[in-house]
């Protein structure tokens, strides 16, 4: 790991949202922590339970007991992607944010990519699966996400390729101080575009997206394409009144 990062980087938050993820949460010990380790600086991990139904609560509870460098945060009801990412960034006191999926569909050991790219004065790394490789992902899932990103990258007047992936470093200070507010899988279309409305420094590196090994993903395309649809409109109106 480049000095640059250890000599910048103070601690690091992990934001894990999960929905019902308990067999991947189990993954986090030997695929997630250990990368993390690597980085070289003080980690802790903020495990989001979005109302899970499954056993993700208990066996993150044992996790934490473990590790006390991890959190539990609990919903109670389901309140989605969003919502999580949001309670991760109010509670996360590290002076750099990493949010990942928590079933481990971009893997681990590309997230010394995004740490290496943060040089100073960079705002936020977003890893790029457009720019890198999908590893197994169903074409309609592909065909969707170039597509909306496509949309983005128009409307944005920004050249980014990853509007929509959620594997991303920011700098704590530039993304706590957006006033975010989706509930939905857009909210990392929502932080990509208000970070390019504020001038914020960003920089993509290419990464590999790949499939979930356990459990269902929650993402409901058409609910999700709507959700789109209105953040792209707003993204619309944002640009005329820049």
């Amino acid at each position: 790991m480049p000095t640059t990062f250890q000599q910048y980087v103070r601690k690091i938050s992990v934001i894990l949202p999960c929905f019902n993820e308990q067999k991947n949460i189990e993954r986090f010990e030997s695929e997630l922590f250990p990368e993390i380790a690597r980085l070289g600086v003080e980690a802790e991990y903020l495990i989001i339970d979005d109302g899970s139904s499954d056993g993700s609560s208990g066996t993150a509870d044992r996790l934490c007991q473990r590790n006390p460098c991890v959190r539990l945060i609990r919903h109670l009801n389901n309140r989605g992607l969003g919502a999580a990412v949001r309670t991760g960034l109010a509670a996360s006191e590290g002076d750099v944010v990493l949010t990942v999926d928590s079933d481990l569909s971009f893997p681990p050991s590309e997230i010394a990519k995004l740490a290496s790219a943060l040089d100073p004065g960079v705002d936020a790394v977003f890893g790029s699966p457009s720019m890198g490789h999908f590893d197994q992902v169903p074409l309609h899932r592909k065909i969707l996400s170039q597509g909306l990103n496509s949309l983005y990258r128009i409307i944005a007047a920004e050249n980014l390729t990853a509007f929509s992936s959620i594997f991303r470093l920011y700098r704590a200070e530039s993304v706590k101080a957006l006033h975010l507010e989706s509930n939905s899988f857009d909210i990392n279309a929502e932080i990509a575009l208000k970070m390019v409305a504020r001038g914020a420094h960003i920089i993509e590196v290419p990464v590999t997206l790949s499939t979930r090994l356990y459990g269902e993903s929650s993402l409901d395309t058409a609910r999700e394409i709507k959700n789109h649809v209105r953040l792209l409109a707003n993204a619309l109106k944002w640009r005329r009144a820049a």
